[in-house]
């Protein structure tokens, strides 16, 4: 019954996939059925050694509104553990990452670091790289690596912003760089349609990152197609291209690199549509803060640390321009909850009628020889279980789609009570 309520809760838009077709010589192609993207940030630090890192939430949302506006599904991860990082790579990779044809993107955010000639990803329980139980508890890069050499997905892209993530290309052998898209238009596009996946490093495996959100804001601002231009007629950035504008950026005299894993060629795709660049309004993202102590939940109050960086990008409410696309997909007519609440009523009733019918049927046992009996008890157990099976899924569906039409209707009255006029 769980994996049926699952699928209730995607068809009913809790999780919205969304496809990007392609036009190639007149014909309109389906690139990716849809597309999923895993943000995991790493911040409060349990040990000393490693320091907290301030700048992630500005980082989870420049990443999370570019992405929703990409029509991704965004998953936020925050501040996991050793196992909960293994487990949220893994599931991802298992799970959006089975989906043939599909788009999926994971991005770190976090410590990295080396130890023996192997780089490894910084889970917040991590002790110290001298302690016997690092190597249990931190995440080595190759297994990360590994981990999504067998994806389904048509497209996958890896991102890292740590320290040392170039660690993760080692013992990969001669690897694929960027190839330069000097193809006629369609050959170009027929290209893309090749799977791949990509890895992007932040920097090489001997070299320190700064702690700072300037690689994240790169890497969307070409996504929008505002460092990049489009590709052609269906204005496109791929990854290559972003990966060779941000060796043309300055992030501090560090160059990230960019590898395909494998044989594939193929090249993660993007779809500028918003193309105006992201403001701090824009980045008041849905994605949950964690306030780490009182000193940054002091920095956020004002809006700038003490170090006259630009305001923190903090507030965890959404834009309140009622035109964003967030606002037209939760806010616009929700036909399908009206529906599936009419559904998950006639669920209820149809099983109240078959575990009615059960009781009544099991009332005539004393009627009947041992031998009847044995043969329609079965019948009448699974006609009672199935009734309650019906009564509870409907339940939850009903529950949900209330809430859901509950939901809306008070984000409507918020909507018209601070509703602006258009200039």
């Amino acid at each position: 019954m769980t994996g049926l309520v699952a699928w209730l809760l995607v068809l009913m838009g809790f999780a919205e996939a969304s496809p990007l077709q392609i036009e190639i010589n007149g014909s309109t192609r389906e690139l990716y059925s849809e597309r999923n993207a895993l943000i995991i940030a790493e911040s409060a630090y349990q040990n000393q050694a490693w320091a907290s890192l301030e700048h992630v939430q500005k980082e989870i949302d420049l990443l999370h509104q570019t992405l929703d506006k990409q029509g991704f599904v965004v998953k936020v991860e925050r501040d996991l553990s050793g196992d909960e990082l293994r487990t949220a790579l893994h599931e991802f990779a298992t799970l959006e990452g089975s989906k043939e044809g599909s788009a999926a993107l994971v991005w770190y955010v976090g410590h990295g670091t080396t130890f023996r000639g192997r780089g490894y990803l910084v889970p917040v329980d991590a002790p110290v790289t001298t302690d016997s139980q690092f190597k249990k508890i931190a995440v080595e890069m190759g297994m990360v690596r590994q981990e999504f050499t067998t994806i389904q997905s048509l497209h996958t892209l890896l991102v890292i912003n740590a320290c040392f993530s170039g660690a993760i290309f080692e013992t990969m052998g001669e690897q694929k760089g960027y190839e330069a898209p000097g193809r006629a238009d369609r050959e170009y596009y027929e290209y893309l349609l090749h799977p791949g996946l990509q890895i992007i490093a932040r920097g090489a495996k001997d070299v320190e990152v700064p702690a700072n959100e300037t690689f994240a804001r790169a890497f969307t601002d070409a996504v929008r197609g505002e460092s990049v231009p489009p590709d052609g007629p269906n204005r496109l950035v791929t990854a290559n291209k972003i990966a060779l504008h941000l060796t043309n950026v300055d992030l501090g005299g560090i160059t990230p690199k960019i590898q395909n894993v494998g044989q594939n060629s193929g090249d993660f795709v993007f779809s500028p549509v918003d193309t105006n660049p992201a403001t701090e309004e824009d980045l008041k993202s849905t994605t949950p803060q964690r306030a780490a102590n009182s000193d940054s939940a002091a920095q956020n109050e004002s809006g700038a640390d003490e170090k006259g960086d630009e305001p923190a990008a903090v507030s965890p409410r959404e834009p309140d321009s009622p035109d964003h696309p967030v606002n037209e997909r939760v806010l616009g007519p929700d036909k399908a909850a009206w529906g599936f609440l009419a559904v998950g009523g006639s669920m209820i009733g149809l099983g109240a009628a078959f575990v009615q019918d059960a009781r009544q049927a099991s009332q005539a046992y004393p009627l009947l020889s041992s031998q009847e009996v044995s043969e329609f008890r079965p019948k009448v157990e699974v006609t009672f279980a199935g009734g309650w099976t019906a009564i509870a899924t409907g339940a939850v569906v009903s529950t949900v789609s209330t809430v859901k039409l509950f939901k809306r209707g008070q984000e409507r009255k918020a909507r018209k009570s601070t509703a602006r006029p258009q200039p």
